[in-house]
């Protein structure tokens, strides 16, 4: 009976440890704060395209998308850590569509922000 409780023990033992070395939240935040050329935020409802590496921003393969709150801001939560790339088309006071982007790298666990102006 000693025997078939240490073998027990031993078993939930393994099973804990194995189970608290599980890393978990392996993934990080990207903000994006669009602005114009004057540093004023671009507003509400602009489309910001966010790219998984150079390779897929080159190519236009885009792995998110997000619309801009009132402060110009995107944010995108949950991704992979690497580097990442977003742009965001706008038209200005005049009607010209701007192209503002910009990169960034996520890490595990922390929010990665930065500010794209054309």
């Amino acid at each position: 009976m000693k025997t078939k409780n240490t073998f027990f023990f031993f078993l939930l033992a393994s099973l804990a440890i194995s189970f608290s070395s599980c890393k978990k939240n392996k993934t990080g935040d990207f903000e994006v704060n669009v602005i114009d050329g004057l540093g004023n935020s671009v507003g509400s409802g602009k489309t910001v395209y966010l790219y998984f590496g150079n390779a897929n921003y080159n190519s236009g393969t885009y792995t998110k998308t997000f619309v801009t709150n009132s402060s110009g801001q995107a944010q995108f939560f949950d991704l992979a850590p690497g580097d990442y790339y977003a742009d965001c088309d706008w038209q200005n006071q005049l009607g010209f569509t701007i192209t503002s982007s910009g990169s960034g790298s996520v890490e595990e666990k922390k929010v990665t922000s930065i500010t794209i102006a054309p």
